[in-house]
């Protein structure tokens, strides 16, 4: 073998064992589709959210920048938008009722809304916490029983509320941060707290079953998922999906920031839907990426 050879055999071996993260092999994720756009082409400006209505299989993106609410059947397809009549005022986040109405933080005005579709009704409320302190709604949940959670930047807390907004209980770091997202699972409530990279797991009624330090380097952690046994962050900054056992061990990265189809940039939210593609919503491009296995 020449000097020549021995050193391409070299660059070979360690582009294998120095980054393992970005093999394709490790991490089968495929793009499936995009939402970006209405049916008059105009494109979505700085999403927050994504709602999936798996009885109806439809999503609707939360789209803050055009002051709407935009849906798309599980093909990707175009199908409708909604502004409350001009009435949106800065919407962040949002979850459907049982009986299809919908429930919306809109930060501009910091107010939980409540939108009676057949009616055409808007409700605002601004809520307080049981010690009066004002509560400033971010990322919003709907469990089974109906039951809403609510994000509280100031306090760093989700709140959960029942039918009348009042406070039934909350979840809290036990290490002085703030969560930034959360899922509402079948086996309770998994919370991101990005300042120590930890990850929370609650019951439904409130006890904390465990408290998982991510063993991986993050840049700015945003956003989570739970499935199948793996833990699936967001890193914002890093444009990266960083996935984890549920003891913290890190497994695998997938995706990079960019511009280009199947590429992410400043990314805020993921959500999997019942297929379980994983979607990612993006504020740097204006849209919703959706991948498969």
């Amino acid at each position: 073998m020449t000097l020549r050879d021995m050193r391409m055999w070299l660059c070979i071996v360690l582009s294998i064992v120095i980054i393992p993260h970005v093999s394709v092999a490790g991490a089968p994720w495929k793009w499936v589709m995009s939402m970006g756009k209405d049916s008059s082409g105009v494109h979505l400006r700085n999403p927050t959210d994504l709602y999936y209505d798996r009885r109806v299989k439809r999503f609707y993106v939360v789209d803050s920048g055009n002051n709407r609410l935009i849906s798309f059947d599980h093909r990707g397809q175009y199908l409708s938008q909604f502004n409350a009549g001009g009435q949106l005022k800065g919407p962040f986040s949002m979850v459907k009722d049982e009986k299809g109405n919908i429930w919306v933080v809109e930060k501009e005005v910091n107010s939980l809304t409540y939108i009676d579709l057949k009616k055409k009704t808007v409700e605002r409320h601004v809520l307080h916490l049981p010690n009066g302190a004002v509560v400033f709604p971010d990322r919003l949940g709907l469990d089974s029983q109906g039951n809403l959670y609510l994000l509280d930047r100031a306090s760093g807390k989700i709140l959960v509320l029942d039918k009348e907004l009042r406070v039934l209980r909350y979840y809290a770091s036990s290490d002085g941060g703030s969560f930034c997202d959360f899922k509402i699972k079948g086996d309770g409530v998994w919370a991101l707290e990005p300042l120590h990279r930890k990850v929370y797991h609650f019951s439904l009624d409130g006890r904390l079953l465990d408290k998982i330090e991510l063993k991986y380097e993050l840049s700015l952690p945003i956003s989570l998922e739970v499935a199948a046994g793996f833990i699936y962050i967001l890193d914002r900054s890093a444009g990266e999906i960083r996935v984890f056992d549920t003891e913290g061990r890190f497994k695998y990265a997938f995706l990079e920031k960019g511009e280009s189809r199947g590429k992410i940039y400043y990314p805020f939210k993921l959500l999997f839907d019942d297929a379980g593609r994983l979607c990612v919503v993006e504020e740097g491009n204006g849209r919703v990426e959706v991948f498969k296995r």
